[in-house]
């Protein structure tokens, strides 16, 4: 991903063809990746979604529409983009929703084995990210979930996420960890920032996160 663009003019037929042809811009978007990595089809590994975004300030990818939801392996990896380090080691692309009545990151039936990494997901009308039923085995680790600035600190009110921050339904899933970096921050959420629900949510871990608080505990 090197632009906070929304645009898709590239050829996203596949990963390999999106980056032959990124479209009359030169760029690749978040949406343009996501929609080759669909089209991809997995082999041993899943696909890598990294980032370099011209620039090592604060990165805001806002959306005009909802992100196809994510169907195959994938490894979105924010923190690959240099703004990261030089936020020190903390998340330093936004991807806002806009309030729009939709989730932010969907991992949905075939996608399981994902990892998503280093993103603040924020002012979506649904949930932050939503792991559905037959989504199983991935790890989530190291985002900011809710109304959160890059420092960890609070956006207020109006960049909520309006329903969780997290919502599981897919089994076997980590959220957070007990290695420095790989905790979770989520709060600012209007209605929870954990759920698990439904009798397929079986056997996640929940560990290291910090949940209805900003970086510093308040």
């Amino acid at each position: 991903v090197t632009t906070t663009s929304d645009s898709a003019d590239g050829d996203t037929s596949s990963l390999a063809a999106l980056a032959a042809n990124r479209g009359a811009d030169g760029l690749i978007s978040l949406r343009e990746a996501l929609i080759a990595a669909n089209n991809t089809a997995n082999g041993t590994s899943a696909d890598r979604i990294v980032f370099n975004i011209a620039g090592t300030g604060v990165h805001t990818l806002s959306v005009a529409s909802a992100l196809p939801a994510i169907t195959g392996t994938v490894t979105i990896d924010a923190t690959t983009d240099d703004s990261f380090g030089v936020n020190g080691s903390r998340p330093a692309i936004i991807l806002d929703g806009n309030d729009l009545a939709d989730h932010g990151v969907v991992l949905s039936a075939g996608s399981g084995g994902s990892t998503v990494r280093g993103l603040v997901i924020r002012n979506f009308g649904l949930d932050g990210l939503n792991i559905e039923t037959g989504s199983d085995n991935n790890v989530i680790q190291g985002n900011y979930l809710g109304a959160f600035t890059t420092n960890g600190t609070s956006a207020g009110a109006a960049f909520q996420n309006a329903q969780r921050g997290i919502s599981v339904s897919g089994a076997n899933n980590v959220i957070g960890g007990t290695a420095p970096g790989e905790g979770n921050l989520v709060g600012g959420n209007l209605q929870s920032g954990i759920r698990l629900d439904g009798a397929s949510a079986t056997g996640n871990v929940v560990s290291g996160n910090l949940i209805g608080v900003a970086i510093d505990g308040t």
